[in-house]
């Protein structure tokens, strides 16, 4: 993966966000009701997006600090425990996340938990194929 191209990406979609979210709040402050009511689906999705650029900076961070851990040596039936709780964990996500993608209705919020519980579910391929 490459971290740093993918952190000028979401470090200039965060500036982009911020800039949108603040000509959305400023119109909201010369808008009457109905006007408002329109605009709060923009505001709540705008506020969303800059959380997500935040969050794939927060996990570029977390990722590399990760990786830079010391290797260990695992036993055979140790790694076997290990794998089958990582499944189970990614198991209960896809339940989680397809459940909200079936319920909820048409939206942004709905393909973002389509699109995690379609993630979840390479992940729990991945760790099937490591066990």
């Amino acid at each position: 993966m490459q971290f740093e191209d993918l952190r000028e990406k979401a470090s200039r979609a965060l500036f982009v966000e911020n800039m949108a979210l603040t000509d959305l709040l400023n119109l909201n402050r010369l808008a009457n009701r109905e006007a408002r009511q329109a605009l709060a689906p923009m505001i709540f999705e705008t506020y969303l997006h800059g959380y997500v650029m935040k969050g794939i900076l927060d996990a570029i961070d977390r990722t590399k600090e990760a990786l830079s851990e010391p290797l260990n040596e695992l036993s055979p039936e140790k790694l076997e425990e290990a794998l089958e709780a990582q499944d189970q964990a990614e198991l209960e996500a896809i339940e989680l996340y397809s459940k909200e993608c079936r319920e909820l209705g048409e939206s942004f919020l709905k393909d973002i938990f389509c699109a995690i519980a379609k993630d979840e579910e390479s992940h729990h391929k991945l760790v099937t194929q490591m066990k």
